[in-house]
């Protein structure tokens, strides 16, 4: 099931490397580390939940949609150990209760956007809240009237897993 809900992604993602890649090759090459990253990831939940631990580590996002699905998915009692840096869409792991964080994790944040790309007004809204669902008080409201709206690759927020440890948010590995 969750190798479906991320590789249902994959067509519109081929496209979008083939349509913005300088050459054929270069968008081929692109294409396969994509679909090399995705599978990994797929194999990485798939073994989690057999075992009832699953590992994130130094994963770059990707789309909401998915890991939303990804997260309410997964049986409440599978420990997610987050390791390294949790960027985008990964931060939306904090909102399952068996996240934790192991030392030297990073989470990174940013406003939703397609590919760099703002979103309409009511999309970004909309977008917004999904994504803040997932957030724990008091990071639920900080990305509510902060986060969001850095957009750019050089505008994000980047909080040490041990702040938010400290803050009572997410407990330790």
């Amino acid at each position: 099931m969750y190798r479906c809900l991320l590789s249902l992604l994959c067509l519109p993602v081929v496209l979008m490397f083939v349509l913005l890649s300088s050459s054929i090759a270069s968008a081929e090459s692109a294409i396969k580390q994509y679909l090399r990253d995705h599978r990994t990831a797929e194999l990485r939940i798939a073994r989690g939940i057999e075992t009832g631990t699953i590992t994130v580590r130094d994963d770059t996002g990707g789309y909401i949609s998915s890991y939303t699905r990804t997260v309410a998915g997964l049986p409440k009692t599978t420990q997610i150990r987050i390791a390294g840096d949790c960027r985008s869409a990964c931060t939306l792991f904090l909102g399952h209760p068996g996240a934790c964080v192991l030392p030297g994790a990073r989470f990174i944040f940013h406003g939703p956007s397609r590919n760099g790309v703002p979103l309409s007004p009511e999309a970004f809204e909309a977008t917004s809240r999904e994504m803040a669902r997932y957030y724990p008080e008091p990071l639920k409201s900080e990305f509510m009237s902060s986060y969001r709206y850095l957009i750019a690759k050089h505008k994000q927020k980047t909080i040490r897993g041990t702040s938010l440890v400290d803050a009572g948010i997410i407990r330790p590995c």
